[in-house]
């Protein structure tokens, strides 16, 4: 599978295939399931994400627990997804 991954910033996201689960804590519920498709730049899951990092940009030292996704320095989320057949 690692040949078959790529990191997607949050910005880039939509119309991608999730690689992994992607959990928000709390509520520890999934919100996105590997091989799930993350839909529309600003639909409910990419929104959802959106509203979560732009919190977490303006309030440092709260930010949120989201399992499945990673976080760099400057705040952006990125989610491991599937590469499609065109690489």
């Amino acid at each position: 599978m690692r040949d078959r991954l790529r990191r997607v910033p949050l910005e880039k996201l939509h119309h991608s295939v999730a690689a992994s689960m992607v959990v928000p804590v709390p509520p520890g519920a999934p919100i996105l399931m590997p091989g799930e498709a993350t839909g529309p730049r600003r639909g409910a899951f990419t929104g959802y994400l959106f509203g979560l990092r732009d919190f977490d940009r303006s309030f440092p030292g709260f930010e949120h627990d989201v399992r499945g996704l990673t976080r760099d320095r400057s705040g952006e989320y990125w989610i491991d997804c599937l590469r499609d057949a065109s690489g």
